[in-house]
């Protein structure tokens, strides 16, 4: 079944989605600086938007309800012009699932700029370098999963 995304209002952006909202909540939770669709590129693949850009890391997110298929115009940015480039696909993790530095599958892939591939991150371990696995990135996680928008909330 394939539901549509839910337009979200959240830190004065308009996310096309509440999943977006949530990893936005997630950023602010553990004080990660983050930028929602800050610049288009145009790709041979049509052109790309990608959701965040994480100014501290040079890396760009992008957020997926799940995995896509075709992953050309994603490869060909990742190529070109990201020198960090994640894809966020599925839910925010859950806390109770996330227990030490590189044991958390949450990322069903990444892409691996240094080596040129697209990587498991159960191989690659860790969460896009975030590596305080402690209460307060569960607190984190959780704030996050439990972020409502419903009703003018603000996350």
């Amino acid at each position: 079944m394939n539901i549509p995304p839910i337009e979200t209002r959240y830190a004065g952006c308009r996310f096309r989605s509440r999943l977006e909202a949530r990893w936005a909540v997630l950023f602010d939770a553990i004080d990660l600086e983050w930028q929602y669709e800050p610049q288009g590129f145009d790709t041979p693949f049509g052109p790309y938007l990608p959701d965040f850009y994480i100014p501290i890391w040079g890396a760009w997110m992008e957020v997926k309800g799940e995995m896509p298929t075709d992953l050309r115009r994603e490869a060909f940015f990742a190529d070109s012009v990201a020198q960090r480039y994640n894809i966020l696909a599925g839910d925010i993790p859950r806390p109770d699932l996330y227990l030490s530095y590189g044991s958390m599958a949450r990322l069903d892939v990444i892409y691996r700029s240094e080596v040129g591939e697209w990587t498991d991150s159960r191989t690659y371990g860790g969460w896009l370098g975030w590596e305080d696995c402690g209460p307060e990135f569960r607190a984190a996680l959780a704030r996050a999963r439990s972020a409502r928008f419903e009703h003018g909330e603000q996350g």
